[in-house]
C-alpha cells in the first residue's frame, strides 16, 4: 500500500474515492443514498407521521381531558336521571351541562394559573354563580317552598365537577352514586313511615297526590 493512501501508521487513509482507494458505495457516509425506493419509504413514513399528529391535534381538547369530560358528564347523568324521572326541573340535560361546565372552569383556571394568580378563587366565584341558579329552581306555592331539592342537586353537582377537575374522577362517580342513594332513599323511608311525612312533607306529599 503506498504512502498517498495510508498513514505514517500504516493505517488506511480517506480520499475522494473513498478507503484504501475503495469507491463509496450509495448510502454509505460522505454520499447521500440515491435508491428511490429506500426515498419512496421515507416519504411514505413522513406521510404517516403527519396524518397521525393532525389526527391528534383534532382529537385533542387540552388542557382538557376526555376522561375527565366523560367523567363528569357522567356524574351528570346518574344524578339528572333520578331528578327527571320524577319529573323534577334539573333533569338529565341539566345535570350534565352544570357538571362539565363547572369542571371546565377550574381545569381552564389552573392551565392558565400562574405565580402570581390564585386558581382557588375560581371555586368561590362558582359557588356564588351556583347559587344564584338554584335560587332559581326554588318558588313558593300555597306557601309551600319546592325545589329546594332540586337546588341542592345543583349544588352537588357542582362540588361534583370541582372534584372531577381535581382528578379524582373516581371519586366524582362514588359522589354521585351517593347522591342518587340519598334522593331514593329518603323518599322511599318518607313514603313507608307516617312520621316522616309531617308538616311541610305531608302538605307536598297531598299535593303531589292531587
Amino acid at each position: 500500500m503506498s504512502l498517498s493512501s495510508s498513514g505514517y501508521d500504516g493505517a488506511p487513509r480517506r480520499d475522494k474515492r473513498g478507503y484504501g482507494g475503495r469507491p463509496l458505495r450509495p448510502g454509505r457516509i460522505g454520499q447521500p443514498s440515491s435508491d428511490p425506493e429506500e426515498a419512496d419509504r421515507r416519504s411514505g413514513v413522513e406521510k404517516q407521521l403527519g396524518i397521525i399528529s393532525l389526527f391528534e391535534q383534532i382529537i385533542s381538547i387540552a388542557p382538557l381531558t376526555w376522561l375527565g369530560v366523560l367523567s363528569a358528564m357522567s356524574c351528570g347523568a346518574i344524578i339528572g336521571i333520578e331528578r327527571q324521572m320524577l319529573g323534577k326541573p334539573v333533569g338529565i340535560r341539566t345535570g350534565m351541562l352544570v357538571c362539565l361546565s363547572t369542571y371546565i372552569f377550574i381545569s381552564i383556571s389552573n392551565a392558565v394559573a400562574s405565580g402570581t394568580t390564585d386558581p382557588s378563587r375560581v371555586i368561590g366565584q362558582i359557588i356564588t354563580g351556583v347559587g344564584f341558579l338554584g335560587a332559581g329552581v326554588m318558588m313558593s306555592r300555597d306557601g309551600i317552598v319546592v325545589g329546594v331539592t332540586s337546588a341542592a342537586a345543583i349544588w352537588i353537582l357542582a362540588a361534583i365537577g370541582v372534584t372531577i377537575a381535581s382528578q379524582y374522577y373516581l371519586t366524582g362517580i362514588k359522589l354521585s352514586l351517593l347522591a342518587v342513594i340519598a334522593l331514593v332513599g329518603v323518599d322511599m323511608v318518607e313514603n313507608t313511615f307516617v312520621a316522616m311525612q309531617k308538616g311541610v312533607h305531608a302538605r307536598l306529599r297531598l299535593k303531589r297526590r292531587k
